[in-house]
């Protein structure tokens, strides 16, 4: 049973907070749809779209401010297994590469952008649990991404090292 009041129960519906008054008072909704608690009426969302269903006229569903969303409450999204979180963060990396070529970037900026994430995740799974990937990262097709963006293809063992060699390099900070 989900109950909200007037207000919220309009907003989910997509109507005014007079309309769902008019309702009560032309006995769209009564009975079981009106629960009150205290000083408070509130809605029992289940029960209120079945009599709305059968009450509205069909016009009244489609006109102006009736133009109610009758669809029952959608169930809430499934946890994500561990399996499914490691399928995402495999690919974040290779993403954020194609997102970088995306936004003009040359290819060396593209394999910084997939080089800081593998980082980043690594680093932090190992800091903060002492623990490492169970697996590495989706391959990036680093020649295909070149050529899709039209950019100069260099050797990904070559911006390997120059991304290691300016990594481990000491800060001007």
């Amino acid at each position: 049973m989900i109950l909200e009041s007037k207000s919220d129960f309009a907003r989910r519906l997509g109507v005014s907070k007079q309309c769902v008054s008019d309702y009560v008072s032309r006995r769209k909704l009564d009975g079981a749809a009106l629960v009150t608690q205290g000083k408070a009426v509130l809605v029992d969302v289940e029960v209120a779209l079945g009599q709305l269903k059968r009450r509205l006229d069909p016009d009244q569903r489609i006109s102006g401010n009736a133009k109610a969303n009758l669809r029952p409450p959608a169930a809430p999204a499934p946890v994500a297994t561990g399996d499914q979180l490691w399928a995402v963060l495999y690919q974040v990396p290779g993403i954020a590469a194609w997102d970088a070529a995306a936004a003009g970037g040359d290819l060396q900026r593209c394999f910084d952008a997939a080089a800081n994430l593998r980082l980043n995740i690594t680093g932090e799974l190992h800091l903060r649990f002492g623990a490492v990937l169970p697996g590495d990262f989706e391959h990036i097709d680093w020649p295909g991404l070149a050529e899709d963006y039209e950019m100069a293809f260099v050797d990904p063992l070559e911006m390997l090292a120059d991304w290691n060699r300016r990594r481990l390099a000491p800060s001007d900070l």
